[in-house]
């Protein structure tokens, strides 16, 4: 065991008080008594336990980071890193550390919030059917949380703003000629209703939206391949396609084209992410950037503003951008 308070004050024969006083520079010790205690702490080796100091003072100045739904995809598949730059960059403009914890089955949220003593959270990746998120809304402190909506004090919900990337995607193809737009969804995650409804909304408002070419994929790569194989056997098919995310649209090209068919020559894709896969994919991926490293800024920035008592939005959103390459074609 290290050396303690308690080992110092009988050394010098003062009180405990004084000698945490002295080290945490209180004006009621003198400058002499201060010099004396710390000489004394440093010719014995001691340390001081942060830990204890962040209980007595109640700021660790500290941020956590769930990193959540990674199970089933690869670490370069995983877009939620993507936000990870712009969350470092803002704390440590902020003087805070972060602490990136990923899913225990064994614990709840709350509980790895409360022994690591954090003063703000962010969450990204969460599920709709993660029931565990409910017990943060309790929590008396801040918290972000990117892509899902969670009702409560102090809670922000961040995304970039689904309904203006889908919009510039589907104005971009009917510009193009493209009637016939079919989608790739993911399930039931909340990402996907979201994009997926400004979609129906969109083309129903144009008259072009039909139930059946719609697609349901799981976010993988391999879900992409696989509706991109299937859809080469329909006779009735879209003549462009948009998937909700880049990872099933890269997919989905490399299952068309092991049936022969061309990119963008047989049928157009575009995304949604902006990952870097895309930009190398074969033709390169026309994507909307939804501008990870803001919304990145923008959590950390929502802690923050709530830590020091200011007004503060709680739902935030980000300006999305189209990014126009090579898979897509004008027909008429």
């Amino acid at each position: 065991m290290g050396v303690t308070i308690k080992d110092i004050a009988i050394k010098l024969n003062i009180s405990k008080a004084a000698v945490s006083k002295a080290l945490n520079d209180k004006e009621d010790i003198s400058i002499e008594l201060k010099d004396k205690v710390k000489k004394t702490a440093k010719e014995m080796g001691y340390s001081p336990n942060y830990f204890a100091k962040k209980l007595a003072t109640k700021k660790s100045n500290t941020l956590g980071v769930f990193i959540l739904g990674k199970e089933n995809l690869k670490g370069e598949e995983y877009y939620g890193y993507k936000f990870l730059d712009g969350i470092i960059e803002t704390a440590v403009s902020y003087a805070y550390d972060i602490l990136v914890f990923s899913e225990n089955k064994n614990k709840s949220y709350t509980e790895i919030i409360r022994e690591k003593m954090v003063e703000g959270v962010i969450f990204i990746g969460v599920d709709s059917e993660d029931k565990k998120i409910n017990s943060v809304k309790d929590l008396l402190l801040p918290i972000s949380i990117i892509d899902f909506h969670l009702k409560g004090e102090n809670i922000s919900f961040l995304s970039s703003d689904s309904y203006k990337g889908v919009k510039s995607v589907i104005d971009y193809l009917t510009e193009l000629g493209h009637e016939k737009i079919g989608i790739i969804i993911g399930g039931e995650a909340e990402i996907s209703k979201r994009r997926y409804f400004a979609y129906k909304k969109i083309l129903e408002s144009k008259n072009l939206f039909h139930k059946k070419y719609v697609y349901e994929g799981d976010f993988t790569k391999k879900s992409g391949y696989e509706i991109g194989k299937r859809l080469f056997r329909k006779k009735d098919r879209p003549t462009a396609i948009f998937s909700v995310s880049d990872l099933m649209a890269i997919g989905f090209i490399e299952g068309v084209k092991a049936n022969g068919m061309k990119i963008p020559e047989d049928i157009s894709v575009v995304g949604f992410d902006n990952i870097g896969f895309g930009y190398y994919s074969n033709p390169s991926l026309t994507t909307v950037d939804q501008n990870p490293l803001e919304i990145g800024q923008m959590a950390v920035k929502y802690i923050m503003d709530v830590i020091e008592n200011k007004n503060v939005n709680n739902e935030i959103l980000i300006e999305p951008k189209l990014i126009k390459r090579k898979s897509c074609k004008k027909i008429k």
